[in-house]
């Protein structure tokens, strides 16, 4: 089963396979591509991950133009679940996922991964949006990406 995400900002299709083996496979699809910001938490009724999604749904054109892919987590053991836009990910993806980056199931966190899956940084409580773009600008690679949109148009209106 592949999940078939476009993006808007830079007029391109990304297909992702969410039946594979583990979670280093499913993260590898996204390696060099995209960044990846991931929110974990409880229950979708927690109110900082209300706050933090509000606040994402309204940078969408910032996320899209820094590269961003948001995978959100949600439940506790035994029932999990996790989703990257409308799609569905399988239960044990969010797990291995969770375990893998080692994310705690009991309490809401985001989670920060750069184009190289390297965990840049972590968030216990929600943050604006001029903060998140603020870190993501200064990744390396971030840099050349901004040089070469300014050259060919590429902004947020």
């Amino acid at each position: 089963m592949s999940i078939i995400i476009f993006f808007a900002m830079s007029n391109t299709v990304m297909k992702i396979n969410v039946v594979l083996r583990n979670a280093v496979e499913f993260l590898d699809q996204f390696y060099e591509k995209r960044r990846i910001v991931v929110l974990s938490t409880p229950t979708a009724a927690d109110f900082y991950y209300r706050l933090q999604v509000g606040t994402l749904q309204q940078a969408q054109c910032g996320l899209d133009l820094r590269h961003v892919t948001v995978i959100e987590l949600f439940g506790v053991y035994p029932t999990y679940i996790g989703r990257i836009g409308r799609m569905l990910l399988p239960p044990a993806l969010g797990l291995q996922l969770r375990l893998l980056l080692r994310i705690p199931e009991n309490r809401y966190q985001m989670v920060v991964l750069d184009k190289h899956g390297v965990d840049k940084e972590r968030y216990i409580m929600p943050i604006n949006n001029s903060d998140l773009f603020t870190l993501i600008d200064g990744f390396p690679l971030r840099k050349d990406e901004m040089k070469f949109q300014a050259e060919v148009g590429h902004t947020c209106n």
